[in-house]
C-alpha cells in the first residue's frame, strides 16, 4: 500500500512541476536589452526545472523497478526451493506430517503472493519507461532527434516537456489498466 501512496505522490509532483514550468512564460526573443536577458534567464530556469523533473522520474522508476525485480526474483527462488524441499522431507518418514507439508504450503502461498502483486509486470514496465525517459533526456541534452539545433530553444523545451509527460502519463495509464483489469472468476464444480 505504501508504494501506491508513493506512486500517487510522484504523479502529483510531476503534475505540479509541469504546471510550474508551463506557468512561466518566455518573453519575445526579438526584444533587446533587459527583456531579452530576462527571457534567456527564464529559458535557462525552465530548462533546469524540466531536466530536474525528468531526472527525478528516472530515479523513481529505477528505484521501484529494482525493488520489484528483487521481490519477484526472491519469491520465485523461494517457490523453487520450497517446492524442491517437500519431496526430500517425504523421504524422512520420522518427521511429522505437518512438517513434511509445510514447504509445499509455503511455496503455494509465495506463488500466490507473487502473482497477486504483479512485480514482474511492474518491473518490466517501469524499466521500459525509465529507458524511454533516459533517451528523451539524452536527445534533449545533445539537441538530437526531436530537439534538433534548427528548433528554437523554447520550442525544443516545450517538445521535451510534452514528450516526457506523455511517457509518464502513458505508463500511468498502463498501470491503471492493469489494476482495473477484472480478475478471473472461478466457478464452482460442485454440481
Amino acid at each position: 500500500m505504501r508504494w501506491l501512496i508513493n506512486r500517487k505522490r510522484a504523479c502529483a509532483r510531476s503534475q505540479n512541476n509541469r504546471m510550474r514550468l508551463m506557468a512561466k512564460t518566455v518573453g519575445p526573443s526579438s526584444s533587446e536589452g533587459a527583456g531579452s536577458a530576462e527571457a534567456k534567464l527564464d529559458l535557462v530556469e525552465r530548462t533546469r526545472v524540466a531536466i530536474g523533473q525528468c531526472q527525478e522520474q528516472i530515479h523513481w522508476f529505477e528505484v521501484h523497478s529494482r525493488a520489484d525485480w528483487w521481490l519477484y526474483r526472491t519469491f520465485q527462488v523461494g517457490v523453487i526451493v520450497l517446492s524442491g524441499t517437500s519431496p526430500v522431507l517425504l523421504l524422512f518418514t520420522s518427521l511429522p506430517k505437518p512438517v513434511q507439508a509445510l514447504p509445499a504450503a509455503t511455496a503455494a502461498l509465495a506463488a500466490a503472493i507473487a502473482a497477486s502483486f504483479h512485480w514482474h509486470e511492474d518491473a518490466v514496465r517501469w524499466a521500459t519507461t525509465r529507458e524511454q525517459l533516459k533517451s528523451e533526456l539524452r536527445q534533449f541534452n545533445t539537441r538530437a532527434g526531436h530537439y534538433a539545433f534548427s528548433l528554437p530553444g523554447p520550442n525544443a523545451l516545450d517538445n521535451f516537456v510534452t514528450r516526457v509527460e506523455a511517457i509518464i502519463l502513458g505508463e500511468l495509464s498502463s498501470w491503471q489498466q492493469l489494476e482495473q483489469k477484472p480478475r478471473p472468476v472461478t466457478q464452482s464444480t460442485d454440481e
